[in-house]
C-alpha cells in the first residue's frame, strides 16, 4: 500500500509542480500512466480527499484553474528508470468544425520550441495560435530544476506587443527526501510578481504526507486558508483526513472522512461527516468492493437522512486481463430499483494501452454519445495521437473536439545509465515462462509494462524468487526491487 501510495503522489505531482502540466489549450487530461486504474468521478462528493486508492489530495493551485493539457509518459524527478523515454519536439491541436462535421484542416495551436535539460526534463515551451494566415505568438512556460531534478520554479508569460509580459510563478522547496515541503504562487500586478498563495506540506519519518496548510497574501502578510490533517497507522494508511478553516484567530473544523482498512490494506470503508458546530454529524458513506486481484469492482454512496442512511448512487467496473478496465458503468437508486445513468467503455490494444474511450448517457432514446476519446501509439508504446469529441443530446453529431498529435522521439533515460548497486540480478533475458530474480535482501518486487502500469507484486525473501510470466504480453517490462538498502530496477523482455 505504501508504494501504491508513492505512485499515487508522484501522478499528483504531475499535475502541480511537473512543468508540463501545462495550461493554456483546450482540456486534455491525458494520464497514460493510470490508465489501468480509471475511475469515475461520479459519485457526488464535497471534495476528493481520497483519490484513486483513496490518497489525499493536493490543495488547491492556480494550475486548477487553467485548462491544461498533460504530455502523455513524462517523467517526473523520483520516477522509475526507464530504458526509453519520450522527448517532446512539438504538438499541433486540431479543432472539431461543428459546421462541416469534420476535424479542422489546419491546426488551431501548437507547442513547440520545446527544450530539455542534461536530466531530459523540459525547460521551455513556447505555444502559438492560428490566425488563419500565420502563426502568432501566445505564450511561453519556463522551468527550472535543481541539482535532483526537482523543479525548483516554473514562470509562465505571455505575448502581448510583440513582447513576453510575466504572467504567473510557482516556486517549489523539497526536504532532503525530494519530499514537496513548499509551493509559492505569485502573479504578475504589471510591475512586478507579488505573492498570492502559500501551499506548505508536512511529512513524518517515512516520508508520510500528515498535512497541508494553503495561505493566500494580504499584502503584507500571510493569511492563513485551509488546513488538512493527515492520520497515518503503522502500514502507512492514510485512515483519517480532516479539513479545518480559519476563522480569523483560529482553525475551526469543517469535514472529516474516515477510512476501514482491510486485508491487504485496502479500503473498504469511508465515512464522511461535517462539523456542525460541536461534533461530527454524518453526511455520506462509501462502501468499496474489490475482485481477487483488488481491483476495485464496486463503489455504493450513500447520504444521511437525518435519521439513517439513503442509498444514492452505485458504480460498478468491469477488468478484462491485466487490470484494464473495460466497462463503468454508474447507477441511481430511485427507490425501488437501480437506474442505469452513465456507462464508460474502453477498449485497448495487445499492449495494454487504452486506445478508445466511449462515454454514454441514459436516456428515454436509450444509451447516447456523450465523449469519445481515441488515442495511438508508436513502436515503444508512447502516444502520438489523442483525439476527444463531445456531443450534447439530443443534439446529433459532434459540438466540440481536440485532435492532437505529438511529434517525439525517443532516448535513452538519464536514470538508466545509474550503477546499480543493491546487488539484485534478473535472468534470464530475454525470458520465456519464467524470470528468476535474486537478491541479497528480503524485498518487495514489482513488475511493470513499458507504460508504468502494475502487472505483477510480490513479497520475497533474500536468495532467488521465481516467477512465472507465461501469461505475460511480449514485450519489454521493468523489474523494481525494494529492499532496505534502496530500490534497484531492471529490464527484461519476455518473448
Amino acid at each position: 500500500m505504501k508504494i501504491i501510495m508513492i505512485i499515487e503522489k508522484k501522478r499528483l505531482l504531475l499535475i502541480t509542480v511537473y512543468c508540463l502540466t501545462t495550461l493554456c489549450f483546450e482540456f486534455l487530461t491525458l494520464n497514460v500512466n493510470s490508465q489501468s486504474n480509471y475511475s469515475f468521478n461520479s459519485v457526488p462528493k464535497k471534495t476528493s480527499a481520497f483519490i484513486g486508492n483513496h490518497h489525499q489530495q493536493e490543495l488547491p493551485s492556480p494550475f486548477d484553474k487553467q485548462k491544461p493539457f498533460i504530455i502523455p509518459t513524462s517523467t517526473t524527478a523520483g520516477d522509475s528508470p526507464k530504458s526509453l523515454i519520450a522527448l517532446y519536439d512539438s504538438i499541433y491541436y486540431w479543432q472539431w468544425d461543428t459546421i462541416a462535421n469534420y476535424w479542422s484542416s489546419s491546426p488551431a495551436q501548437r507547442a513547440i520550441n520545446i527544450t530539455y535539460n542534461s536530466g531530459n526534463m523540459q525547460t521551455n515551451i513556447l505555444y502559438q495560435n492560428w490566425n488563419g494566415t500565420a502563426w502568432t505568438n501566445s505564450s511561453q512556460l519556463s522551468c527550472y530544476y535543481d541539482v535532483n531534478n526537482n523543479q525548483d520554479s516554473a514562470l509562465f508569460q505571455s505575448w502581448s506587443g510583440g513582447t513576453l509580459t510575466n504572467s504567473w510563478q510557482y516556486s517549489y522547496k523539497y526536504n532532503s527526501s525530494n519530499e514537496l515541503t513548499s509551493a509559492l504562487y505569485k502573479d504578475w500586478n504589471g510591475s512586478a510578481l507579488v505573492n498570492s498563495s502559500l501551499y506548505t506540506y508536512a511529512y513524518d519519518a517515512g516520508n508520510n504526507k500528515t498535512g497541508e496548510i494553503s495561505q493566500s497574501w494580504s499584502g503584507t502578510s500571510w493569511v492563513n486558508s485551509l488546513q488538512y490533517i493527515y492520520t497515518i497507522d503503522s502500514s502507512a494508511n492514510m485512515t483519517i483526513v480532516t479539513e479545518q478553516s480559519w476563522n480569523g484567530t483560529e482553525w475551526v473544523n469543517s469535514w472529516q472522512s474516515t477510512n476501514t482498512i482491510g486485508a491487504g490494506n485496502i479500503v473498504t470503508n469511508e465515512l464522511d461527516q461535517s462539523w456542525n458546530g460541536t461534533a461530527w454529524a454524518n453526511s455520506g458513506d462509501y462502501s468499496y468492493g474489490y475482485d481477487a486481484s483488488n481491483n476495485l469492482v464496486s463503489t455504493l454512496f450513500q447520504s444521511w437522512a437525518g435519521g439513517g442512511w439513503e442509498t444514492s448512487t452505485l458504480n460498478t467496473y468491469t477488468y478484462a486481463d491485466y487490470k484494464n478496465q473495460v466497462i463503468a458503468l454508474m447507477q441511481n437508486w430511485n427507490g425501488y430499483g437501480w437506474n442505469d445513468f452513465l456507462v464508460d467503455s474502453m477498449k485497448y490494444d495487445g499492449n495494454n494501452n487504452r486506445t478508445q474511450d466511449l462515454q454514454q448517457i441514459w436516456t428515454s432514446a436509450g444509451w447516447v454519445y456523450n465523449v469519445l476519446s481515441g488515442y495511438s501509439y508508436d513502436a515503444n508504446n508512447f502516444m502520438v495521437t489523442s483525439a476527444v469529441q463531445q456531443w450534447l443530446y439530443p443534439r446529433v453529431g459532434v459540438i466540440s473536439g481536440t485532435n492532437v498529435y505529438y511529434y517525439l522521439h525517443e532516448v535513452t533515460g538519464i536514470n538508466n545509465l545509474k550503477e546499480q548497486k543493491n546487488n539484485v540480478a534478473v535472468y534470464p533475458n530475454p525470458a520465456e515462462n519464467t524470470l528468476t530474480v535474486e537478491t541479497t535482501q528480503n524485498s518487495e518486487i514489482e513488475i511493470l509494462n513499458i507504460q508504468g502500469q502494475l502487472i505483477k507484486r510480490l513479497v520475497a525473501g533474500k536468495g532467488k524468487t521465481n516467477i512465472d510470466i507465461t501469461a505475460f504480453p511480449s514485450g519489454m517490462y521493468f523489474v523494481e526491487v525494494e529492499a532496505p538498502n534502496g530500490k534497484t530496477v531492471e529490464k527484461f523482455v519476455k518473448e
